[in-house]
């Protein structure tokens, strides 16, 4: 299916105004736990974004009193994201209408209209079903326009409460030839045995 086929719309500038405030919100909550310096850049911002998943797991304190739950946090933490790949990366605001296929509310799509992230989902899910999202994998990928797609052919949504990416993964990982010094998680060649998420709900660091 191609993104056409689902029911979706672009966004009006009142949404794109409130979805730049809740990026600035992010990294002002990102702050909060990790210091990412007067220059911030996207390694520094997807390094932060993990920090607060991890504090999230911790035991968050919420020291932000708009964002006081864990819907809230990693809500916020999904336009945080999709913002920066927007102000970066020219990828696209789109609000999706697909909730029975596992594809809703506001997504970020990349600029050839072949791949989406869900952002209300991203997150959240993956806390909420304790799956692993191979973070490391997707940042690195994302940042190089990489995207771990399961089928080139048509749109779809990243999914890791649903679907296995480690292959993906690992063949994009062969096809890039990324070096090491991308990601300090990352081995060349190699899938993450470890990944974020299972250091975060299997304790280890």
């Amino acid at each position: 299916m191609k993104i056409k086929d689902f029911k979706h719309r672009l966004l009006d500038d009142g949404e794109l105004q409130e979805i730049d405030f809740q990026y600035q919100g992010g990294m002002e909550f990102i702050f909060w736990y990790y210091d990412m310096g007067d220059t911030i850049t996207n390694d520094k911002l997807i390094s932060g974004i993990k920090v607060v998943l991890n504090k999230l797991h911790e035991g968050l304190n919420f020291p932000v009193a708009e964002y006081n739950s864990s819907r809230d946090v990693t809500t916020l933490m999904g336009f945080t994201l999709g913002q920066m790949l927007h102000k970066s990366f020219n990828w696209k605001w789109y609000y999706f209408d697909e909730f029975d296929k596992d594809i809703g509310g506001y997504t970020i799509v990349s600029p050839d209209e072949t791949f989406g992230i869900c952002i209300e989902d991203i997150f959240f899910k993956n806390v909420f079903y304790k799956k692993e999202i191979f973070f490391d994998d997707l940042g690195v990928f994302l940042l190089k326009a990489k995207l771990p797609k399961l089928d080139m052919s048509s749109f779809e949504t990243y999914q890791p409460w649903n679907n296995d990416y480690s292959k993906v993964f690992y063949q994009l990982s062969l096809d890039s030839k990324y070096n090491i010094n991308d990601s300090e998680n990352i081995q060349k060649h190699k899938v993450i045995s470890k990944s974020l998420w299972s250091r975060i709900f299997k304790g280890n660091k």
